[in-house]
């Protein structure tokens, strides 16, 4: 149901944990992705090993990295996060 209501142009917003995508859940954001075709991929992470790994999957679906931001949200800590803009090529 909830795919169904979805209309284009869209974006999707990803904020996995830590260890990132699972698997399965990088296979149903592809079939999201392959569906729905949004413009934009919205990626928040707190883990840049975990981050570099999905960007693989998002990139082999037909987006690209538009940009990169660090957020230090954990202030005197070696924590931080990093949005990432993905575009459909």
């Amino acid at each position: 149901r909830v795919l169904a209501s979805i209309q284009a142009p869209c974006a999707i917003y990803l904020n996995p944990p830590r260890s990132g995508l699972s698997a399965d859940a990088c296979d149903r954001i592809l079939a999201v992705l392959s569906r729905f075709t949004p413009r934009q991929v919205v990626y928040l992470s707190c883990s840049a090993s975990s981050l570099a790994r999905d960007l693989v999957h998002l990139e082999s679906a037909g987006y690209f990295v538009e940009s990169l931001q660090p957020f230090d949200f954990f202030p005197q800590t070696e924590h931080f996060e990093t949005l990432a803009i993905l575009v459909r090529r």
